[in-house]
């Protein structure tokens, strides 16, 4: 239960994170950089 809940909110946040991610890509004007972290396996 403890596992799967806090697996299911590291998956939330890394979609989340590509969202942002996507949505910087998308605008390139932003002055800082998004930084390039590669997703964690479980």
């Amino acid at each position: 239960m403890v596992l799967d809940s806090g697996f299911r909110v590291r998956y939330e946040l890394d979609l989340g994170r590509g969202l942002l991610r996507l949505t910087h890509v998308a605008a390139p004007s932003s002055p800082l950089p998004w930084p390039d972290v590669p997703p964690v396996d479980p």
